[in-house]
């Protein structure tokens, strides 16, 4: 801030924003967090989905084998 009454008043108006109202930064940071761990935890899920599957064929196509 450049200390003059101008850069005062944006700078409030900028804490205001960042941390208030529909339009926060905040408030959009904590649904992009929550968005990320969703999608974190669904690849988990389809990694180990998946890890199943290739066991399972895997134990099956070694059962033929025998």
């Amino acid at each position: 801030m450049a200390g003059d009454p101008a850069s005062a008043e944006a700078a409030a108006r900028y804490a205001v924003h960042a941390a208030d109202g529909p339009d926060a930064a905040i408030g959009r940071l904590r649904t992009l967090h929550a968005e990320l761990l969703r999608a974190r935890d669904a690849a988990g899920a389809i990694g180990r989905a998946y890890t199943r599957t290739e066991e399972s064929t895997t134990d099956a196509v070694n059962r033929g084998v025998r």
